[in-house]
């Protein structure tokens, strides 16, 4: 049977599909790889708070989408 050495999972996924993507990962010895992808969010979106300055949406959105990440990575364990 043929071995799987790289899997790639695009997130965010149902549970099911991610059982499987890590389950398959854990059985062939395979990297299992993680993508999100978004669309950009123009340049003019900016959040700014009294006092504080302005903070481009987008980033603050990249720094949630890799905490998330980061969360299923850590509830994954690879033996």
């Amino acid at each position: 049977m043929k071995r799987f050495k790289n899997i790639l999972l695009v997130y965010p996924c149902n549970d099911g599909a991610l059982e499987r993507a890590t389950s398959l990962a854990k059985s062939n010895h395979a990297k299992l790889t993680l993508l999100r992808v978004e669309r950009v969010l123009a340049e003019t979106q900016l959040i700014t708070s009294s006092g504080s300055p302005a903070l481009k949406l987008q980033d603050l959105v990249i720094k949630e989408y890799q905490s998330q990440l980061k969360a299923v990575i850590a509830a994954v364990k690879f033996d």
